[in-house]
């Protein structure tokens, strides 16, 4: 998956609205929380009673595209990255099982990043932590570019939503 150009875009979309003012850590902490909010959207399908219509596609494309802005930011290309992990194995086929070894993925990602300044061990890490959440994206049937092209849509239309710049 070629997600360099869509990165560079987004990333441009970022700085329009006045929102690269973040650390890496802080960063990293946008990346948690939209992994959190994928794995509700996961609860909210299982839960009938909820009647609830699944956003799992656009929580996974959150993901990619705040990893995607950090990624153009430090300066990596994170498809290179994403390729140089491979192919990522999973302990387990339940879903929420599986988004606990993306939050794992993401743990490793948020100590290395906790040096002085980010080396090649950040890089791979967070190459393995997008090839994760890319291959459960195609596990679960999730047009992961689709779904970023239409989120990035969705943003041009919102801007930010009345949040001061």
């Amino acid at each position: 998956m070629q997600l360099n150009e869509l990165a560079i875009r987004h990333h441009a979309w970022v700085e329009r609205m006045g929102w690269h003012n973040t650390s890496v850590l802080e960063s990293l902490g946008l990346i948690g929380t939209e992994i959190a909010e994928a794995d509700e959207e996961v609860f909210a399908f299982l839960d009938a009673a909820r009647r609830h219509t699944s956003k799992l596609g656009e929580e996974m494309a959150d993901i990619l595209l705040r990893m995607m802005d950090l990624s153009v930011d430090k300066g990596f290309d994170l498809t290179a990255a994403a390729d140089r992990a491979g192919e990522v194995s999973w302990r387990s086929d339940n879903l929420h099982a599986q988004f606990t070894e993306v939050f794992v993925d993401w743990k490793n990602c948020a100590n290395a990043a906790r040096k002085a300044e980010l080396d090649d061990t950040f890089v791979q890490l967070f190459g393995k932590l997008a090839r994760r959440v890319m291959t459960l994206a195609t596990m679960r049937g999730v047009d992961l570019l689709e779904e970023i092209r239409r989120k990035m849509a969705i943003n041009d239309v919102r801007g930010t939503r009345g949040r001061p710049i």
